[in-house]
């Protein structure tokens, strides 16, 4: 009974993870087609607790964009704006890096995860 149990769990849980692993790249893809429409040659780092792999259910996406440069005000507003019209279920968080504190760049660099795959 408990193996039954287990390997029922498991494999709701494994299709679970594949469902959410299949999302998050759809996900991905819409926020890269909208950040690098609006801000071209811009580095997408995805930080936080989704980086570290201990995101909860319904956590935001934190995003640290470095374009060598700060972001425009209304640049970022209209990106934002953007980004709430789409489907995706969660908050998203734009940093312009340009701007951050250092502690928080910090962070950034250490456990952020560079999107390199701009496709």
């Amino acid at each position: 009974m408990c193996v039954m149990l287990c390997y029922h769990t498991c494999v709701v849980l494994c299709g679970y993870i594949k469902k959410v692993k299949s999302m998050e790249k759809k996900y991905k893809k819409i926020l890269e087609n909208l950040i690098l429409e609006k801000i071209p040659h811009c580095r997408i780092y995805l930080f936080g607790s989704r980086a570290r792999g201990t995101a909860q259910s319904g956590a935001d996406i934190d995003l640290a964009l470095d374009a060598g440069e700060p972001i425009a005000f209304d640049t970022l507003c209209v990106l934002q704006d953007a980004i709430e019209q789409t489907d995706i279920p969660v908050f998203v968080d734009l940093v312009d890096l340009a701007t951050a504190s250092d502690l928080l760049k910090n962070e950034v660099i250490k456990e952020g995860i560079v999107w390199e795959n701009h496709q």
